[in-house]
């Protein structure tokens, strides 16, 4: 079985992860240039007109920095969204279809991959994280949202692989003078980002249910949206190592963990196993 993930891009320049299975090819986000895309793509043994579906989880420009090249270049692009999202979004060319998701309309088959969607917590129209499915196997993008809900919790608790956001780590941010008081206020509210020490604490809360269903295998997490002011790989590894590692919770036995580069290596290009 081939169902692979790739993140291409992941932080405030810009976000796109790619997600592969044995039919069907989706692009979450697209959140840098169509030129840089297209280059990755390639480095990675497809094109743009391979994609059968772009998921856009919110309107900010890291997000849908080349939606509109990409749907042009495609020619027939698939385009799974939710209802605010879609209204903010002018008309783009080169969109076959558009898939409007929210709490009552979730899953979606895109070839041999479910999709599953799930509401965020963030400053935009109507943000949305997605889950990726395949033969029981499932990863989860959790990205751009100030708190982790019930119901965030409970669309991802039985994944295999996490991504998710440890934007900053608490004391550089509140130390920061790089922003006004309320940037950082809005950064660190629930309707801006994860912090590392948040982060830390859905893992734990993952490991522990994946625990009491018998799961032993462990999972897999990338650290994403790092901060460039206000973070760093190593701290935000670190912060979560080490909280895990208070509660019993140890690295290779329990759980992988890898922070993600803000862009992608083309020397490195790779599609990585779920």
């Amino acid at each position: 079985m081939n169902f692979s993930f790739c993140p291409l891009a992941s932080g405030s320049s810009g976000n796109a992860y790619l997600v592969r299975g044995d039919e069907g090819l989706i692009l979450i986000d697209a959140g840098i240039s169509c030129k840089k895309l297209c280059e990755y793509l390639e480095a990675l043994g497809c094109g743009i007109k391979d994609i059968d579906a772009t998921c856009i989880t919110h309107e900010h420009t890291d997000h849908i920095k080349s939606l509109a090249a990409i749907c042009k270049k495609h020619g027939r692009m698939s385009l799974l969204l939710s209802k605010g999202t879609d209204e903010y979004l002018e008309n783009i060319a080169g969109v076959e279809s558009r898939i409007l998701m929210d709490a009552e309309n979730c899953l979606q088959k895109v070839k041999d991959l479910q999709l599953q969607c799930f509401s965020l917590s963030h400053d935009a129209a109507e943000p949305i994280g997605f889950s990726v499915i395949k033969e029981g196997r499932k990863i989860s993008f959790v990205t751009d949202t100030g708190i982790i809900t019930n119901h965030i919790f409970d669309s991802i608790k039985d994944s295999d692989t996490l991504v998710i956001e440890a934007n900053y780590e608490e004391g550089i941010l509140n130390m920061s003078t790089r922003y006004p008081y309320s940037v950082i206020r809005r950064i660190g509210g629930s309707f801006g980002h994860l912090s590392n020490k948040d982060a830390a604490k859905t893992i734990l809360e993952v490991i522990r249910y994946r625990k009491t269903q018998g799961v032993l295998k462990p999972i897999k997490i990338y650290l994403a949206h790092i901060s460039r002011n206000h973070n760093t790989q190593v701290q935000a590894y670190m912060t979560v190592k080490n909280y895990l590692f208070e509660y019993d919770i140890h690295e290779e036995k329990d759980f992988f963990l890898n922070p993600l580069d803000r862009e992608f290596n083309l020397q490195e290009a790779i599609m990585i196993a779920i």
